[in-house]
């Protein structure tokens, strides 16, 4: 016969690991060297003031507030203190968005689901880039970056919904053969550590150009979400932008 009792403490070690593991990426631990706020720039248009893909809503830096718990209206600009990677939500904001176009498809898209929008629309999204994804990173990530001219390719997804639809554009080839990584790169230091970066698509040799603007963009798979998490593949999407992170 089983243990019942030992049976049950089992089950409860596993339920709490389990929960550990599904503690918010927004929480910061004190067992790292991160977990900052940081002011997130998002460009508008590229060097020859062509239109980005994923751009600002305009009203400038994007910097936390609200997050404490229970904050209806909230904003969370941060490399995380679980991970060390780079967040920025607005999901929960009463006044900020980002911008995003979805103009540019990089395959066929599927007529069942249609993509929400073509133009650019104003959506209020979580964006996060992954740098643990590529495994050729060696643990390298935005804040444990030493060097000025250090470079990781990490993974980038926004989630956003639309006309009561959720949505995700994943960048992780990884995971999403035909996608693209991009690259965030140390642009300052300060006592031993990055305090700037930026994130951007990848640059030649490795950028892939969106033939339609001559951009050098990322590629990214869009995907209807359902709310059991279920994926619908939509199309693949060019994504061509610009952030400026600073400590």
């Amino acid at each position: 016969m089983k243990n019942e009792s030992g049976f049950t403490r089992s089950w409860l070690l596993v339920l709490a690991v389990v929960l550990g593991l599904m503690v918010p990426a927004r929480g910061f631990s004190a067992s790292t060297t991160c977990g900052w706020n940081v002011n997130s720039f998002l460009n508008d248009t590229d060097n020859n003031n062509t239109a980005l893909q994923l751009q600002s809503d305009g009203i400038g830096a994007y910097v936390t507030y609200g997050s404490n718990k229970g904050s209806k209206d909230s904003v969370l600009s941060v490399i995380q203190g679980n991970s060390c990677d780079w967040l920025l939500d607005v999901g929960s904001s009463l006044s900020r968005k980002v911008k995003l176009t979805l103009a540019y498809p990089a395959s066929t898209v599927s007529p069942t689901p249609p993509p929400p929008f073509t133009v650019t629309e104003n959506i209020a999204a979580r964006i996060i880039s992954i740098c643990s994804e590529n495994p050729l990173n060696n643990g390298i990530t935005y804040g444990k970056m030493t060097t000025v001219g250090q470079t990781a390719q990490c993974g980038l997804h926004i989630a956003f919904d639309y006309n009561g639809n959720s949505y995700g554009l994943h960048l992780n080839p990884t995971n999403l053969a035909g996608t693209t990584w991009i690259q965030a790169t140390c642009t300052g230091v300060s006592s031993g550590l990055c305090n700037t970066w930026t994130a951007t698509p990848l640059p030649a040799p490795n950028n892939t150009v969106n033939p339609a603007t001559n951009q050098n963009s990322g590629i990214g798979e869009l995907f209807l979400v359902a709310k059991s998490g279920q994926r619908t593949p939509i199309a693949f999407y060019y994504v061509s932008f610009s952030a400026l992170i600073s400590k």
